[in-house]
């Protein structure tokens, strides 16, 4: 489906395409005047990658996940656009499988044992940083002892240069196994003081009535 955008003279206009990213775009600038066509991060506005397109050409860009497409137009004259969200089934294939430059850390002061299934088993050293580089859908796992625990997935939303606070992610998971642990030790309890409660108020009631 053809969308049609009519941009004011000296003005920009941003494209939120959440739900359709990622998403290759062709773009039609019609007329004459150049505009200047970019993706930038949603969160910051920081721009990643773009070009700029001359009156009555077409060109192609790729929008991905949390950013947005964004046409400036610097002419004193307003700019009529066209673009359209093109079949992007191989696209997706290829951002399934790309990889992202990650920084694993570790803040404690213990060491700490993962297992990244099919690239590597790392120690992370006290008060360390290690740098990998990981596909998407990638699970880093935590060892101790004999138990494993699935703490970090990376997914579409990651972006190179992402900080995975390891030590935390792991306060976290031993947290949720111990409160899980406890829930029902702590359920019975109450229960059992709610029950003796009624017990000793049937109890007096009793006494009460018979005197």
């Amino acid at each position: 489906m053809k969308n049609i955008l009519i941009i004011p003279p000296k003005n920009q206009v941003s494209i939120h395409l959440e739900e359709s990213l990622p998403a290759e775009i062709l773009i039609k600038n019609k007329g004459m005047g150049k505009l200047a066509v970019s993706i930038n991060y949603a969160k910051n506005q920081r721009q990643i990658s773009g070009f700029g397109l001359g009156g009555r050409s077409t060109g192609k860009i790729l929008v991905k996940k949390n950013c947005v497409l964004q046409f400036n137009n610097e002419n004193n004259f307003e700019k009529v656009v066209h673009f359209k969200i093109e079949d992007i089934s191989k696209i997706k294939e290829q951002i399934a499988v790309r990889e992202i430059n990650l920084e694993l850390i570790n803040k404690s002061s213990k060491s700490i044992s993962l297992i990244i299934p099919g690239v590597m088993s790392p120690n992370l050293l006290p008060n360390s940083t290690s740098n990998v580089k990981l596909k998407i859908g990638q699970e880093i796992i935590f060892k101790k002892n004999l138990n494993k625990s699935i703490i970090y997935t990376v997914s579409e939303k990651n972006e190179d240069g992402d900080k995975i606070y390891i030590n935390e992610l792991i306060e976290m998971v031993e947290w949720n196994k111990l409160y899980f642990i406890f829930l029902p030790i702590f359920a019975v309890a109450l229960i059992g003081s709610v029950a003796n409660m009624l017990i000793i108020s049937i109890s007096t009631t009793i006494i009460s009535n018979q005197k």
